[in-house]
């Protein structure tokens, strides 16, 4: 009985946490919070290039612009950088994007 309460217990404070943080869309100074900003969204990058877009390879800036003026990420894209045959490439490991898909096609939903 006391560890099936420990267990109710710490639930309800994991969940208060992640709610409280999750909810939270301004800073204290009352700017918009962003938490896919500066080297997170070049984690993240590869997702919407994958598998919104169909556009790993960043061909096509029309969509990638939008998003830097919607969502500032950055003030200027260091996330990618540019080739030789004019095409672009993420410059961070794809590791954490794999992490980040279950919550990313959830939110998707």
């Amino acid at each position: 009985m006391k560890n099936k309460l420990s267990a109710l217990a710490l639930l309800i404070v994991l969940v208060a946490m992640f709610t409280w943080k999750g909810g939270r869309l301004h800073d204290d100074k009352g700017k918009l919070y962003n938490p896919i900003a500066w080297d997170v969204f070049g984690y993240y990058l590869y997702l919407p290039a994958t598998f919104i877009y169909d556009d790993v390879a960043l061909e096509n800036r029309a969509w990638l612009d939008s998003v830097y003026a919607k969502y500032k990420p950055s003030p200027y894209p260091y996330q990618h950088t540019g080739t030789e045959t004019n095409k672009r490439v993420i410059v961070y490991p794809m590791g954490l994007s794999r992490v980040m898909r279950p919550d990313f096609f959830g939110a998707q939903l």
